[in-house]
């Protein structure tokens, strides 16, 4: 994703420094908590809140859903203020 301009949130082993992100963050307008909180995520944020496909065997379309993790929940209630 980096190389088409969107990296993800907390990838520490495809995404920027945290000083580049930290002066991205600064030069789009985010305060300095909305910052802190970015930086601090701990892990990737990657989540699929739904997959369908089909089975590979029984042709039958598979759907699974599931909410997002609270961490992910956090943050984007926190940067949606």
């Amino acid at each position: 994703m980096q190389d088409r301009g969107l990296p993800v949130l907390g990838d520490s082993v495809y995404g920027p420094q945290v000083t580049a992100v930290n002066g991205a963050l600064k030069r789009g307008g985010w305060d300095s908590d909305s910052i802190e909180i970015i930086t601090k995520f701990k892990r990737q944020a990657l989540h699929a809140k739904e997959l369908y496909f089909e089975h590979p065997i029984l042709k039958k379309d598979m759907t699974f859903s599931c909410d997002y993790p609270s961490d992910i929940k956090y943050i984007i209630s926190a940067l949606s203020k």
